[in-house]
C-alpha cells in the first residue's frame, strides 16, 4: 500500500493547541451543520421541477442541478472527516510526504458535469421555435450554469495536476502554496507552531528565519497539522536523525505510535495521556 491513513498518538507533545485551534470548525459536526442549507436549496429546487407546469426542459435541469449539489455534501463530509484529530494520511514512499486525497474526487466530478448537463438542458429550449418564457431570471441561470460547471471541472482536473501535500524531506519541507511551488532548508526555518487561518482553518504555522510565516491547512496536508507540527518539530530539532525521512516509516516511529483505526475521537488526546502511554 503506497498511502497509509491512520490515527496516532503523540510520544511527546511539545506544541501548544491553542483553544481556538481545537474549536476550529473543521469539526465534522459543524461541516454537516454548514451544510444544512445546500440540503435545503437542493429539495426546494427539486419541489419546483415536479411541478406540473414546468416543461420537461425546466425539470430536467432542475432534478439535475439538485442532485448535483446533492452529490457535493457527502464528498464535503468525507473531506472534512479525513481531517480529523490525530488523524494522518502519508506515503510510504521516500521521501516523507503527508498528502490529501491525490486522485480526483469522483463524485465532485460528476457533480461538475452534472451543472454543465443541467445548464444545456436549460439552454437548449430557448432555441427552439416556441421558447418557454422563462423572464430574464430565467434565461440567465442555464446559461450560467454551463460556465459554472465547466470552470469547477477545470478547477479539480488543474488541482489534481498540482504537488499537493507536505514534503519532509533531509534536505527540508517543500509543498505548493496556491499554484506555486515553495522549498524551505531546515536551516531557513525558525519554529513551528499551531493556528487557525483567516478562513478559521486549523494550520501549521511555518516561521521562516526571514521573519515571513506560512499557514498550511488541514486541508492542503490531509492530516491534523498538530501531529504534522510534532514530526516537523521533531527533525528541526534533532538533524541527526533526518537521514530517517528517507524511510517514513521508520521516521514516523520516532514522533507518534499507531492506535486502532477504528476508534472514534471526538478531540485531541490529551497531551498527560500521551506522555503516560509512551
Amino acid at each position: 500500500m503506497a498511502t497509509v491513513r491512520i490515527r496516532v498518538r503523540t510520544v511527546d507533545a511539545r506544541l501548544t493547541r491553542p483553544t481556538a485551534y481545537i474549536s476550529a470548525r473543521t469539526k465534522p459536526a459543524k461541516a454537516i451543520l454548514l451544510m444544512a442549507p445546500t440540503v435545503l436549496v437542493a429539495g426546494l429546487a427539486s419541489f419546483v421541477a415536479l411541478d406540473n407546469h414546468a416543461t420537461p426542459w425546466f425539470r430536467t435541469m432542475m432534478l439535475l442541478a439538485s442532485l448535483a449539489i446533492l452529490m457535493l455534501i457527502p464528498f464535503t463530509i468525507s473531506a472534512v472527516r479525513r481531517q480529523g484529530f490525530d488523524r494522518i494520511r502519508y506515503s510510504r514512499r521516500p521521501p516523507f510526504r503527508f498528502v490529501p486525497t491525490s486522485t480526483i474526487p469522483v463524485i465532485a466530478v460528476l457533480s461538475a458535469l452534472l451543472i454543465t448537463v443541467s445548464g444545456i438542458a436549460g439552454t437548449v429550449p430557448l432555441f427552439l421555435p416556441n421558447p418557454p418564457s422563462y423572464g430574464a431570471v430565467g434565461r440567465f441561470s442555464p446559461v450560467a450554469l454551463i460556465p459554472l460547471g465547466i470552470a469547477f471541472l477545470g478547477y479539480l482536473i488543474s488541482r489534481a495536476r498540482l504537488p499537493r501535500g507536505l514534503s519532509v524531506a533531509p534536505g527540508g519541507l517543500t509543498w505548493t502554496e496556491g499554484r506555486t511551488p515553495m522549498r524551505f532548508e531546515w536551516n531557513s526555518i525558525g519554529a513551528v507552531s499551531l493556528a487557525t487561518n483567516a478562513r478559521g482553518w486549523r494550520c501549521i504555522r511555518i516561521h521562516t528565519t526571514s521573519g515571513t510565516r506560512h499557514d498550511l491547512a488541514a486541508g492542503l496536508l490531509g492530516s491534523d497539522p498538530a501531529v504534522v507540527g510534532e514530526v516537523v518539530q521533531h527533525f528541526l530539532d534533532h538533524p541527526e536523525e533526518r537521514e530517517l525521512l528517507h524511510d517514513p516509516d521508520a521516521a514516523l516511529a520516532r514522533v507518534v505510535t499507531p492506535v486502532s483505526p477504528s476508534r472514534r475521537t471526538q478531540g485531541p488526546t490529551p497531551v498527560r495521556q500521551r506522555r503516560s502511554d509512551s
